[in-house]
């Protein structure tokens, strides 16, 4: 599995919030780091100048790293990270929170357009933008909480889409996928 370059995308990442480093290997190029058979790792950066690939295990399993955060920062080193499995490269962040810094008690108006600080803070991407992210297909959806220790925890369901306003944003959520959730599910019961 880690040597088949084509589950590997280059993206910008600092790698330092969500990953831990597991281990370096020498290596003489970028391609021949990712294709180490280093099954362990979900990200590798490579160091030119030492001829060094630093490995890396994201915290909240290999799928929960990938998001789209820090796609747009060019002063970021690039890396390369394992794609999703469905061929995507990241996750979209839709909601984060992580101070009470910004009140989301809001208006309906604001929960239609967004609200906050940006993906890397407290941010509401807003209902009108999720609706045109699931409009065209149902996307798996992946739940990310951890309590004030930082222990985290995550869900993933099979599909996640939202109607436009007309229906008043209504949300269709598939099954938990259990394999790839650490909670177990819930019950009506």
């Amino acid at each position: 599995e880690g040597g088949n370059i084509s589950q590997w995308i280059r993206v910008r990442d600092d790698l330092l919030g969500e990953y831990t480093e597991i281990g370096a290997v020498a290596a003489s190029n970028a391609v021949a780091c990712c294709s180490s058979g280093m099954t362990a790792a979900h990200a590798v950066q490579f160091d030119e100048a030492q001829r060094l690939c630093r490995l890396f295990a994201c915290r909240g399993g290999w799928r929960g790293c990938r998001k789209c955060r820090n796609a747009a920062n060019s002063s970021l080193p690039h890396v390369w990270v394992r794609k999703l499995g469905d061929g995507r490269s990241c996750w979209r962040t839709f909601q984060h929170r992580v101070d009470a810094s910004v009140n989301f008690n809001e208006s309906w108006a604001k929960y239609a357009s967004g609200f906050g600080q940006g993906e890397n803070a407290n941010f509401w991407i807003g209902l009108d933008n999720l609706h045109l992210l699931t409009r065209d297909a149902a996307l798996p959806v992946r739940w990310e909480f951890s309590d004030w220790n930082g222990t985290l925890n995550w869900m993933e369901n099979a599909f996640f889409q939202v109607d436009s306003a007309t229906t008043k944003y209504r949300v269709s959520v598939g099954e938990q996928l259990m394999d790839r959730s650490t909670v177990k599910q819930c019950s009506n019961q």
